[in-house]
């Protein structure tokens, strides 16, 4: 009797714990949508993490007896997908896949821990889509808890093969206990958790009064622990977080079959140092192909790539923010391409990372981004040269190097962008107006132009500054474009969405004003003139003043005269 009443108190725990995991779960999705009081809040991630108390409290008090729940009334269907220990569990229609766990052989604690664990990054994706401004401390929190779970794991799996007693075996006192090895490791924090903490954190660095780079090299080293558990055969308690992305080397060891691995100098070192003193590696190597397989769906895919360009981007000007976006990249390519030509290797079935353009444009925009340096221009511009060579299927020495990742409005944006703001004059708004040809001889780009591409062009060349001759030839250029614009605006369909706006003018006006020729009032005023005739847009108060100021500047007889009338027709309108 009593222990029929203690078989239904575990089974009464564990139902607890899997409904109150649901109620995590249903809170947790409706933060895309949660706003408090009017307001885009957390208060829905803030509902489910009040629940994780009570899942604690469970998991603190489980036993280690084994359970044998009934999954009709709990709801769950368990389905053997495979000859191995891999599972599909069902919960509320979702497909959720478990990696080396038995729910019929579960005892209490290890299920409360599984539903803790799985209740615990739910909380964490649903603070990572609030992106508030605690929300990369409060992931990076529940992250930790996360591995911490993960690491009572392997310590109850490590004690449950290891069950011996010592204290009367002399032999054993003398030998220290062997470690956990990766083949043990739990199937979380799974690449959603590590893909959500990272988007958090890069999204962090576009915040005032928060340090991007900290955010960036805090979205790295996520990164980096993804690829290390996923590849398995290195332990993920030797992770450097100092180390670079040049270091890791994809490299092929020939044996019965291809095996690709992903090595780091680093670790080399540390594993012949511990051979050296007569501890052996041999076990953790022959793991390393169980490791793979194990951890082939937590591997991190190009989201969580993109995510952290786009975290080392967001730095600015910070040296060195540029240069680990693009050894990112190029791993990325180096990666895709070495499986690529090695289909039979064991990470090809495990992370299959494509680059795509958001990849590139996110390195691109990391260059662009640096102000008043024409070199970091050139090497945004040799990405989208290699952009064009992959997807024209040349570019890489060896096997077939075609990638789909041609260069779109946004890497021409960007590039344009770039040049304007390295601030050369002349020389930016010539590589300016080049690359905005050559979106307009582009049958698929020239339908993305719009007034925006041509505006920033137009600005380029208002700031030919230096001599007399670069100032008026910027002029003329600049007139150019307007006309060409207005020209657009008349023959639909030829240009995208371009038609002159009331900036284009304006900063036309403002340069004839600000460029010392003798004649700028003439030139301010025939302009302003034309605007009023073609109607394409009304003047605004810049506009007026920018007039008022070509009037000023010019210092000629009755321009005085000419000002008041301005000012009587900008009261007018």
């Amino acid at each position: 009797s009593s222990s029929s009443s203690s078989s239904s108190s575990h089974t009464t725990t564990t139902l607890d714990a899997q409904c109150i995991a649901s109620v995590v779960e249903a809170w947790a999705r409706q933060q895309s949508s949660c706003t408090y009081e009017h307001k885009h809040s957390d208060h829905c991630a803030q509902m489910a993490e009040s629940h994780l108390e009570t899942l604690e409290i469970i998991y603190a008090n489980a036993s280690s007896k084994s359970i044998h729940l009934d999954y009709q009334a709990a709801n769950i269907n368990t389905t053997t997908t495979t000859t191995t220990t891999t599972t599909t569990t069902t919960v509320d229609g979702d497909a959720v896949n478990h990696v080396k766990i038995n729910p019929k052989q579960e005892t209490q604690r290890e299920f409360s821990r599984r539903m803790l664990a799985y209740a615990t990054s739910d909380v964490l994706e649903a603070y990572a889509r609030a992106n508030l401004f605690q929300s990369s401390m409060k992931v990076d929190i529940l992250l930790k808890r996360i591995k911490e779970l993960a690491q009572d794991h392997i310590q109850e799996s490590y004690n449950n093969i290891h069950c011996f007693d010592t204290s009367q075996d002399h032999h054993h006192q003398d030998h220290p206990q062997p470690q956990p090895q990766p083949s043990q490791y739990p199937p979380y924090p799974t690449a959603q958790s590590y893909t959500s903490a990272i988007l958090a954190h890069s999204r962090d660095g576009r915040r005032k009064g928060k340090s991007a780079y900290t955010a960036a090299q805090r979205a790295d080293n996520l990164l980096r622990e993804m690829i290390i558990r996923c590849n398995g055969n290195l332990e993920h308690d030797l992770w450097n977080p100092n180390n670079h992305w040049k270091d890791f080397q994809i490299t092929t060891t020939t044996t019965t079959t291809n095996t690709t691995t992903i090595t780091h100098d680093s670790f080399e070192k540390k594993k012949k140092r511990k051979n050296r003193n007569g501890i052996s590696s041999n076990k953790s190597n022959s793991n390393s192909s169980s490791s793979s397989t194990i951890y082939s769906g937590h591997c991190p895919d190009v989201v969580a790539f993109n995510a952290v360009m786009t975290a080392w981007g967001n730095c600015r000007n910070r040296v060195g923010a540029a240069d680990k976006a693009e050894s990112i990249l190029n791993f990325m390519e180096d990666l895709y391409f070495h499986t690529k030509e090695s289909p039979s290797s064991s990470l090809s079935s495990s992370m299959k990372v494509i680059p795509d353009v958001v990849s590139y444009n996110a390195v691109i925009s990391a260059w662009c981004s640096k102000t008043m340096e024409e070199a970091a221009i050139v090497r945004a511009e040799s990405i989208k040269k290699r952009m064009e060579d992959l997807a024209n299927g040349i570019g890489r020495s060896s096997g077939n190097a075609f990638l789909p990742v041609a260069p779109d409005a946004f890497t021409y944006n960007s590039c344009i962008h770039g040049w304007i703001r390295a601030g050369l004059g002349r020389k930016s708004a010539e590589n300016a107006d080049r690359l905005l040809r050559e979106m307009m001889a582009s049958p698929t780009l020239c339908k993305h132009i719009n007034s925006k591409n041509f505006g920033a062009v137009l600005r380029s060349w208002t700031k030919c500054h230096g001599s007399p001759q670069d100032v008026e030839f910027g002029l003329q250029k600049a007139i150019s474009l307007l006309g060409e614009m207005e020209h657009l605006a008349l023959s639909p369909g030829k240009g995208g969405n371009v038609k002159p706006d009331i900036v284009a003018y304006t900063t036309l006006i403002h340069a004839f004003a600000t460029s010392g020729l003798p004649n700028c009032d003439h030139l301010a005023m025939d302009q302003f003139e034309q605007m009023l005739f073609k109607k394409f847009c009304k003047p605004n108060v810049r506009t007026f003043s920018s007039v008022i100021l070509a009037l000023a500047n010019a210092r000629r007889e009755g321009n005085d005269i000419r000002a008041r009338d301005m000012i009587a027709s900008m009261k007018e309108m």
